[in-house]
């Protein structure tokens, strides 16, 4: 199973990506952490980029969600490209030049989320999700009774839908 310490730390080309930013020596004398914690630590590292336009705090979630891109694309497309450290800096950049090189202030939004059974009878909740749009899809759902109780599910592939169609089904 995938984790996502796998993907962000220990993943071979992160790592080359961390060794190119230079801070992978520091990645792994933290790789042990335990949680999440190793996400803080990496994000307070103090790492002088190669630009004098953003901080290491401005283009650090850049990098992470590059990551994620890179991660993504070589997966369903079943390739292993690098991660171009030096586009990730540039949009970083690009990014803090056009808002006016402000650094926002970190805000932190919790969101309590439940499900809410039926007063009476059962309940059905349906998602889908595609790569692209349109792209290579997917949907599920699930019935549910008055206490929560699974019925019945289902998933199904979408070769090619959009996000319109998801909801349609």
């Amino acid at each position: 199973m995938e984790t996502i310490e796998h993907i962000f730390v220990e993943c071979y080309t992160v790592r080359k990506m961390w060794k190119n930013l230079k801070v992978l020596h520091s990645i792994n004398q933290i790789e042990n952490t335990q949680g999440s914690d190793w996400l803080n630590i990496i994000k307070t590292l103090q790492v002088l980029l190669n630009t004098k336009y953003i901080s290491w705090k401005e283009g650090f979630p850049f990098f992470l969600w590059n990551i994620w891109l890179k991660r993504n694309e070589n997966y369903h497309q079943n390739t292993k490209t690098n991660i171009c450290t030096k586009k990730n800096l540039n949009q970083a950049i690009e990014f803090y030049t056009l808002t006016g090189n402000t650094c926002l202030k970190e805000k932190s939004i919790k969101t309590l989320i439940r499900w809410i059974p039926p007063i009476q009878g059962y309940k059905l909740n349906t998602d889908g999700s595609s790569i692209r749009n349109p792209g290579k899809s997917g949907i599920g759902g699930v019935i549910r009774d008055t206490k929560g109780e699974w019925i019945v599910g289902f998933v199904g592939i979408l070769h090619l839908a959009n996000n319109i169609k998801h909801h349609k089904k």
